[in-house]
């Protein structure tokens, strides 16, 4: 009868082991008591694409680790190659496996009875290796299991809490939903303030004049953050009324201007008059947009080179001015607009179409002092 009982015992244990694996979740022991989740995850990141990586603490004990953690990968084959690379944590030796499933009260106790009939294994007696590693497993289930259902249940209380982007009325949300539009009539109409601002999604709300502005400006609330970004997009550096608009989103008035917008709005101004300065400049290009800069640059004795740099805040603003100021005339010159191209770029042009015999990179008017007066010249970045 008790040979009958082992047998059964044997088979279900086989057949539990293969059903209750984990897909994709390993379990990884022999960690260092002071290893943190971050390690764990350091260590198994470039396996693959992590869903979640936690090591277990001590009960009470916040920064303490009990030696063991569960890492779970996105796909089986991407546990698979972790599982077989991952030996060594923190100078530490682990011992990785795929995590058991959690089985029923019902489940161990159907297990557990016929395995100590079996092999009368008393409370008293040493457990095998593999036995105390079952042991192991789960009681860290029971951590693991209290763990995700408490990730679970702060999520679903998060997600009861926010409320529609529309209705929120935190200060910081609303500030991305506010244009700030500048460079406006004194006598302008909120209606028409109106008409121009919905071409880009639903207004809200319109403030005009907003008080403690030097100049006329009017906040404009969208329905939601990409209008309002659309917005500032299309009407910043808009012709109107004589003079240029300027829109910025209200979350980001004031900010630095990133580096990657700041190199794709950079504009060279060739065959530039010497009697020219830099603010005569500024006043041909503002009307286009916000300029951040213009650079006049000269040689060591302080003459001028003959030519500029303009750099605006937004590629739309410099695209405008290359395309209306190219051809005209500044200070008695025809000037020529063009981008600025990195220097890595010009050169690599340069060598896959050879320059013809008796041509020139010098423009019309202007000289060059050195190799970096060269270079700038040809409209490239140091």
């Amino acid at each position: 009868h008790v040979e009958g009982m082992a047998e059964k015992a044997s088979a279900s244990s086989s057949s539990d082991k293969t059903l209750s694996v984990s897909s994709n979740t390993l379990f990884v022991r022999n960690l260092p008591y002071s290893s943190k989740d971050a390690d764990l995850e350091a260590a198994f990141a470039e396996y693959g694409s992590l869903k979640s990586c936690f090591t277990v603490k001590e009960k009470g004990v916040a920064d303490k680790c009990r030696g063991f953690g569960y890492v779970t990968f996105a796909t089986r084959e991407e546990a698979e190659r972790a599982k077989s690379c991952v030996k060594v944590i923190g100078r530490r030796p682990v011992q990785v496996s795929f995590a058991s499933r959690k089985l029923s009260w019902k489940q161990r106790k159907q297990k557990q009875l016929p395995t100590e009939a079996a092999s009368g294994v008393g409370s008293g007696q040493r457990q095998s290796g593999e036995d105390a590693r079952s042991s192991e497993e789960a009681e860290s289930d029971d951590d693991y299991e209290a763990m995700t259902a408490r990730k679970a249940d702060e999520a679903s209380r998060h997600r009861q809490k926010r409320k529609p982007k529309a209705q929120r009325g935190d200060p910081k949300f609303d500030i991305g939903r506010v244009l700030v539009l500048s460079g406006l009539p004194e006598a302008m109409a909120v209606e028409k303030i109106r008409k121009k601002c919905r071409k880009f999604g639903t207004v809200v709300d319109i403030i005009f004049p907003v008080p403690d502005k030097e100049t006329p400006t009017a906040y404009v609330t969208y329905q939601t953050h990409k209008e309002a970004r659309q917005a500032a997009a299309g009407l910043e550096g808009k012709p109107y009324k004589g003079s240029a608009l300027r829109a910025v989103v209200l979350s980001k008035e004031g900010k630095a201007v990133s580096k990657k917008t700041l190199k794709k709005s950079n504009l060279i101004v060739r065959n530039l008059s010497f009697r020219c300065s830099e603010a005569d400049v500024r006043e041909v290009f503002s009307p286009f947009g916000k300029v951040a800069e213009v650079r006049i640059p000269r040689k060591p004795d302080g003459r001028m080179l003959g030519f500029a740099f303009v750099q605006f805040v937004s590629y739309y603003s410099a695209s405008r001015a290359l395309a209306t100021v190219n051809g005209r005339e500044i200070g008695g010159r025809t000037v020529a607009v063009d981008w600025v191209v990195p220097r890595n770029k010009y050169q690599q042009s340069l060598r896959e179409q050879p320059m013809e015999e008796g041509h020139t990179t010098e423009t019309q008017g202007a000289t060059t002092a050195g190799k970096e007066g060269l270079s700038e010249e040809n409209g490239t970045e140091q």
